[in-house]
Parts: structure tokens; C-alpha cells; sequence
């Protein structure tokens, strides 16, 4: 009888655990799932989510939900912040993820590809000057993204981790903008518009970033000329179209103090001389001058500036008026004029306050 209790008792926890750890697995899928914030469902169920690994978010995303493309867009952080769903046309995918830096490039190009089915029509690079100087080593290689999220049980291994359920909680805790680069559920970068006060600490803090670290460096990569020009030839039958994105005039300061303007115009020179035409935005201008309007830190900018670049790059491929003049095309045949012009721009606000 003893036995019989004991067994009963037994089968009635045993029984009770595992309901128990049913619901508690069932919850974790539930979250996962609703919130995801992988990104491998497109379910959106708050205002924003947040970004914690855009590679693989961003692949998991094209991959999972068979979004159509017809090219990419490829940068750094800055270039998140860049609204281009569609160009001339083409549906675009915004490929860029914080610190992706060119050596990254062939890799995610070759992701898009595999994903597409065939040769992207365009791809759209959008280069920072820093990245001629320094690049960061990535955690893994990109085709490792694309091959983790193909496999089998990928999505069930997201369902019931708790690293997702982490940033599940992070998503449902979102009521507003923050401080943080958040993505709404068109999956553009956006963020909180900064006070005066707070983009002058910010654009203080890069600018000793920059003078310590990035701008630190004054020898060019020796690779970067090669690597631009393997990724033309891998890509025969699509078109580049490459813009340089913009900073705030007190790091394009910095740049001209620590005695880097011939490595500038070099840069410049190197990327016509791979890609025919170039689109060049950092330079000082009304709108890099504008601080506190148009950036809040030294080097990012918001999405509305983001708009900006993408009008100017669709009226010269268009070949219609353009509404400003911010951005400059320099082709193989206007360098030296452009290099020129661009003395004189940049020399005219040199000397002054940062703000």
C-alpha cells in the first residue's frame, strides 16, 4: 500500500512538472515568437525593436519572410539611418549594420545573392572616410549568418532561447524613443531627437574618439583599392552606386588637424578611380555645419539627412533638378576640378569654435 502511495505521488509530480515545464516552454515560444526579436517571423507587435545584431537580424529577415529586392545597401551604422525602400524604381534592402566595414562587404553581397536567386540589379555603398584607415575585425564571417539561419532547426533553437527571450522583454519594454538605434516596423533605423546640450557632449565625445583612435592612424589600408575593385569584378552585371557619408565639420575639423587632408583627397581619388562616379557628402556644408539639427553625435546623423542623400543620388541618376545642392558628383572627368572646389568649401570654415 506503502509502494502504491509512493507511486501515485511520484506520477502526480512527475505529472505536475511536466505540465509545469510545458507551460513555461510554451510561454517562452509564445514571447519569442510574438515580440521576435530575431527578426525571422516580420511580427511587429510593439512600436520599435531593438537592434543587438543586425547582421544577422537583417539576414534572418530577408531570408525567413522572402522579402522581394532587387539590390542592397551596404555602410556602418550611419548608414542604417538611410530611408531607402525604393530607388529609381528598384526595391532595395537596407544591408548595413553597426561597424559593417568594406572588408565585410563581398561576403553580405554574396548573402543577398544566394537569397535572391541571381546578379543584384544595384548595390549601393555608403563609404566613411574612417574606414580607409581602420577597419574592426567582425565576430564571424558573413556567409556564416546565412548558413546558421538556414539550418533545420534554427528557428525552433530561436523559439527557446533565452538570449531572444532577453531582448523579447527589451521589445516589450519599448513605450518610446530612446537614445538607442531602434527600428520601426517599416525596419528603419530611427532614434531620439537630441537637445542642443546633449549633441554638443556627443560631438565633444567623437570628436576625442576620433583624434585618439580613428583619426589616429594616417596610413591607408593597402588592400582597400584591391578589395573595391575585386568586388566590381565579382559583380560584372550590377551597378554601383557609391556615396561617401557625411560628418559633423568639427570631426571634418579634426581631419584637417591631424594633417589628413591629403589622405582625404586620396581616398576620393581612389574610389572614382575604381567606380567611374562617386557621390560625396562629407565635406563642410550647411548641413554638416548644422550640428544639432542634422546629427546627434559626431558621425551619425538622422534619418531626415538620410532622405537628403537619397534624394540627391536619385536626381543625378535621374538626371532631373535637384532640390539642394548638398552632395557633390565627382566623376573621372571633374576630379580635379571638384578637389578644387572642395579646397575652398572646406578651408572656408576652418578656423571657429566647433559650435
Amino acid at each position: 500500500m506503502k509502494t502504491i502511495r509512493l507511486y501515485s505521488s511520484f506520477r502526480n509530480w512527475l505529472v505536475l512538472s511536466l505540465a509545469g515545464l510545458s507551460l513555461l516552454l510554451f510561454g517562452v515560444i509564445g514571447i519569442n515568437y510574438f515580440f521576435d526579436p530575431l527578426w525571422v517571423f516580420n511580427n511587429f507587435s510593439t512600436p520599435y525593436k531593438h537592434e543587438f545584431d543586425e547582421r544577422a537580424q537583417k539576414t534572418n529577415l530577408l531570408l525567413h519572410n522572402k522579402f522581394f529586392f532587387d539590390g542592397i545597401l551596404l555602410g556602418s551604422s550611419r548608414s542604417t539611418y538611410i530611408p531607402i525602400q525604393d530607388f529609381l524604381g528598384e526595391k532595395i534592402f537596407n544591408y548595413s549594420a553597426a561597424a559593417l566595414n568594406p572588408f565585410e562587404y563581398s561576403g553580405f553581397i554574396e548573402n543577398a545573392k544566394a537569397i535572391h536567386g541571381g546578379e543584384l540589379k544595384t548595390i549601393l555603398l555608403g563609404l566613411d572616410f574612417f574606414s580607409y584607415f581602420t577597419v574592426s575585425n567582425p565576430n564571424k564571417q558573413a556567409f556564416t549568418y546565412l548558413q546558421e539561419s538556414r539550418e533545420p532547426l534554427y528557428v525552433f533553437k530561436q523559439l527557446l532561447s533565452l538570449d531572444s527571450l532577453k531582448y523579447s522583454k527589451k521589445n516589450f519594454s519599448i513605450k518610446e524613443l530612446s537614445n538607442e538605434r531602434l527600428y520601426d516596423n517599416s525596419y528603419q533605423a530611427t532614434t531620439r531627437k537630441r537637445s542642443l546640450l546633449e549633441a554638443q557632449q556627443n560631438i565633444i565625445q567623437s570628436v576625442n574618439l576620433y583624434k585618439q583612435e580613428f583619426y589616429a592612424k594616417k596610413t591607408p589600408l593597402s588592400s582597400y583599392h584591391a578589395l573595391f575593385a575585386q568586388l566590381k569584378e565579382d559583380n560584372p552585371s550590377s551597378k554601383f552606386v557609391v556615396f561617401t557619408t557625411p560628418e559633423t565639420s568639427a570631426l571634418f575639423r579634426v581631419m584637417q588637424e591631424q594633417g589628413m587632408y591629403s589622405q582625404y583627397e586620396e581616398w576620393l581619388r581612389a574610389l572614382v578611380s575604381i567606380f567611374g562616379e562617386i557621390y560625396h557628402f562629407h565635406y563642410i556644408n550647411p548641413v554638416t555645419l548644422n550640428h544639432e539639427e542634422n546629427f546627434y553625435d559626431g558621425h551619425h546623423f538622422y534619418p531626415h539627412i538620410g532622405q537628403a542623400i537619397i534624394d540627391t543620388l536619385i536626381c543625378h541618376q535621374s538626371k532631373s533638378p535637384c532640390k539642394t545642392d548638398f552632395g557633390l558628383k565627382i566623376t573621372k572627368e571633374n576630379i580635379d576640378a571638384q578637389l578644387e572646389h572642395l579646397q575652398q568649401l572646406n578651408n572656408h570654415q576652418r578656423v571657429g569654435s566647433a559650435f
